[in-house]
């Protein structure tokens, strides 16, 4: 076999095997509890935007993200997802996660609190104060 042929396959098998294994902070979907939020952000162009509901939860002591997504209008969804891997959660002056992409996608706006959200550990003790700290949201200052 061909040392190019080989080195093909071999990256072909790495790139199927790690779409079947978590990163170390995913978590299993779960509904969204504790603390929930909304949020949207509108294309430039006016027509559309992204919607999204997360939620702050105890996960066994640490703290988790979670969240759903929706995208309407024309924008492709590689432009949603690097829109929303531009925000960051900030609470009580510290940074909870960076990067809101993996977020679970919705078919509509009804489904955004209803549907299983996916969830990311941020490897932060729970803190009681979370569910009533003022959440700021940050993200890139680009135009979309």
């Amino acid at each position: 076999m061909s040392k190019l042929r080989f080195t093909v396959l071999s990256a072909l098998a790495l790139g199927a095997l790690s779409a079947c294994v978590q990163t170390a902070n995913e978590l299993p979907s779960r509904a969204h509890t504790d603390r929930v939020m909304s949020h949207g952000f509108d294309w430039a162009s006016g027509v559309g935007g992204i919607e999204f509901v997360m939620s702050v939860q105890n996960v066994g002591g640490t703290t988790a993200v979670c969240g759903t997504q929706y995208q309407s209008g024309v924008s492709t969804a590689g432009l949603s997802a690097k829109v929303m891997a531009d925000y960051t959660l900030m609470m009580n002056g510290q940074r909870m996660i960076e990067g809101l992409s993996f977020f679970k996608r919705v078919n509509s706006s009804e489904a955004l609190e209803t549907s299983a959200a996916n969830c990311r550990d941020t490897g932060i003790p729970w803190s009681d104060a979370f569910l009533t700290a003022p959440a700021d949201l940050g993200g890139s200052k680009r135009f979309y």
